[in-house]
């Protein structure tokens, strides 16, 4: 397997970053909507976070919903 130039590292993580974004704003809805409770919400979002590999402690994981 080759090795990623920074480039295509930065590529990805930015992708892997959209698409966590774009599937917290739905369960954000979910959670505004009163289809999930605050405690589901923050579940799933780890979740989220887990399966694209964004740390908790990102800029990117808002404590806000």
């Amino acid at each position: 397997m080759a090795k990623q130039s920074k480039e295509e590292r930065n590529l990805e993580y930015k992708q892997r970053v959209q698409s966590c974004l774009i599937s917290r704003e739905f369960i954000s809805s979910l959670y505004h909507e009163g289809f999930i409770t605050e405690i589901e919400f923050h579940l799933l979002n780890l979740k989220l976070l887990m399966k694209y590999r964004i740390s908790i402690n990102s800029v990117f994981n808002s404590k806000k919903i």
